[in-house]
């Protein structure tokens, strides 16, 4: 590391958003220990990056699609900001699991056997996959229907769990 005053940028909007306010908060005491110039920022939004001058290094604590996705390190980078860790194109290799698999393999790197679904929800978007799988799951809906003798599919209710 240099002499470069280091931003530890953690929080974000995630699941793991409590995770990640730990871990930056515990990467900020280490490089304190250290004795580096350093300090904690909860990230909201990617846009609050914009106020970063150049002369700092930004340690990338933030989980989930924020900090892992590479859209953080591609902004930093455009921005001429140094940070640690992957490049962006390294997050988005690694980001998408199924397109990880992928470069493993062509790269004759060994990886368990894996299987690719898609998810959508259903009657609420209105975007492609979202409607289709509205249609398969009436059409499911209509096949049980008929196998229990109900006398409409919307009499039955499917649950989770």
């Amino acid at each position: 590391m240099s002499g470069k005053k280091i931003i530890v940028l953690s929080g974000g909007t995630s699941a793991e958003r409590e995770v990640s306010l730990k871990s930056g908060s515990q990467i900020h005491s280490a490089l304190i220990q250290l004795g580096h110039q350093v300090e904690l920022e909860d990230l909201l939004t990617i846009n609050q990056i914009n106020h970063l001058k150049k002369n700092v290094e930004v340690f990338i604590a933030l989980h989930g699609f924020e900090g892992e996705s590479g859209i953080l390190q591609d902004k930093l980078t455009n921005l001429g900001i140094d940070y640690f860790g992957q490049n962006a194109q390294g997050c988005i290799n690694t980001w998408n699991k199924a397109n990880c698999k992928k470069i493993l393999i062509e790269n004759g790197i060994n990886t368990p056997k894996f299987l690719t679904t898609k998810n959508a929800t259903i009657h609420r978007g209105v975007y492609r996959l979202s409607q289709d799988a509205t249609d398969l799951y009436q059409e499911s809906r209509d096949v049980v229907a008929q196998f229990i003798g109900a006398k409409k599919s919307c009499e039955l209710i499917f649950t989770k769990g």
